[in-house]
């Protein structure tokens, strides 16, 4: 009860009655005059995610699955010193500047 009452205190800091009336519409599951659509737009999208990847994709992720694997063997022959000067090098091409994780 308490967490319903800063809830609503919250939301109507932030949002005005008819987006909070969607909002509670959108939660409970109930339509609201504005939004007689609501749930034809979020029918669709809730279907595409249950949906199994098409054969194409599924042969792109197991390529670059494929790819990644034999690159990442490489790096397991490196020793720690290897892998942390590689780190080093990554991040002040990438970032600019090298992190000082050596103080901690």
């Amino acid at each position: 009860m308490i967490k319903k009452l800063l809830s609503n205190a919250m939301l109507s800091l932030v949002m005005d009655k008819q987006a909070k009336e969607k909002l509670h519409a959108l939660r409970g599951g109930r339509k609201t005059a504005d939004s007689d659509n609501s749930g034809a737009r979020i029918a669709p999208a809730k279907e595409a995610t249950e949906q199994k990847p098409s054969p194409d994709r599924q042969e792109l992720i197991a390529q670059a699955m494929a790819i990644h694997q034999s690159k990442s063997a490489i790096l397991d022959d490196l020793t720690l010193n290897e892998k942390r000067q590689l780190q080093e090098l990554a991040a002040k091409a990438l970032l600019g500047s090298i992190p000082n994780d050596r103080d901690e």
